[in-house]
């Protein structure tokens, strides 16, 4: 296999619903796989609570013997899940609560601080090495992917949040990842179903950039990128296939660390398009990991192959290409 290749394996990030090392999985990261992402259910992640089913089964011994196993394929892997206070915590049967989202807003950044640091000890206890939160979105106006979902309607108290939160992951080693830049005051659709569309201008969104201020500050290591479309911004382009919003992380923010696509097999951002072909485009525009949906799994050599073919042909600047590589490996080299 040639170093191209295995390169291309490390770029992407595909969700597995259970703890069970499969043939797949194992196959993925002997060719080069560098990070998975444990996920949930639709139902699991619509309601926030994890099925009994799988509480019983993801015991902290199940999940020590699935990541340590993991690593034995891939050495510095990283695995993440969701631990969200007002969503779904990917990993509530092994670490303690996590607030509501109404106690949580009264709490000061010293009081999450501490609720967070307990909570993340038990996930890297369990091998787990990043969550894909806290949530930095500003909810405005009508949202049914995000209402309720998020820290806080005020930016004040959501940046307040995303600070003991990080503050408190970060002290128990556990890296943390901001979603969904740039943010989502309202959005038409499901993302993972539909078109979804965030119907404001760039004034407005930027009113509402300090929760991700507040994140980046703190030192959070990634940050994830909206799977919407925002017209008033970028046309017709989904949000992770457009240069914009990582020019304006890289830019704006400063912001060195990891940019981390949302599914990009989701309907908002794949469209009718060929996954393959999405992959090469987020990449073109300045991602680093890209995640996919397990209903992608079976398509990782494929889409491995084509970041291969354009990177050869000059469709992908092997700059941007090794670019994101680094990324990746200035995270797992430390795992």
């Amino acid at each position: 296999m040639s170093e191209l290749t295995r390169m291309a394996y490390g770029l992407l990030f595909p969700v597995i619903l259970d703890i069970d090392l499969t043939d797949e999985t194992v196959d993925f990261l002997r060719k080069g796989g560098k990070s998975l992402l444990l996920g949930e259910t639709a139902e699991e992640y619509t309601s926030g609570k994890l099925s009994a089913a799988r509480m019983e089964n993801e015991s902290m011994a199940n999940l020590k013997a699935f990541t340590q196993k993991a690593r034995e394929y891939a050495e510095g892997l990283l695995i993440a899940g969701d631990a969200d206070i007002a969503a779904v915590n990917r990993f509530e049967g092994i670490t303690p609560l996590l607030p509501s989202r109404t106690a949580a807003q009264t709490m000061s950044i010293e009081e999450l601080e501490k609720c967070v640091f307990e909570v993340s000890k038990k996930i890297v206890e369990a091998g787990i090495n990043l969550v894909l939160s806290p949530t930095a979105d500003i909810v405005t106006g009508a949202n049914q992917w995000l209402a309720n979902r998020t820290l806080s309607d005020d930016p004040e108290i959501s940046a307040r949040l995303v600070k003991g939160y990080v503050r408190g992951a970060k002290r128990a080693g556990l890296m943390t990842a901001l979603k969904h830049f740039p943010g989502h005051p309202t959005c038409s659709g499901s993302p993972a179903t539909e078109t979804a569309t965030v119907d404001c201008s760039l004034e407005i969104i930027k009113s509402l950039w300090q929760p991700f201020e507040a994140g980046i500050a703190e030192g959070v290591e990634g940050v994830m990128l909206s799977p919407a479309l925002y017209p008033d911004i970028i046309g017709e382009t989904p949000a992770p296939l457009s240069p914009f919003f990582p020019w304006t992380l890289r830019n704006r923010f400063e912001f060195s660390g990891l940019i981390i696509t949302c599914d990009l097999d989701h309907k908002a951002t794949q469209g009718t398009s060929n996954i393959e072909d999405v992959c090469v485009s987020a990449l073109i525009a300045g991602a680093d990991l890209l995640l996919l949906s397990p209903r992608s799994f079976n398509k990782l050599d494929t889409i491995a192959r084509s970041i291969v073919q354009a990177v050869e042909s000059g469709t992908l600047r092997y700059e941007r290409f090794a670019e994101a590589a680094a990324k990746i490996s200035a995270v797992t080299d430390h795992c």
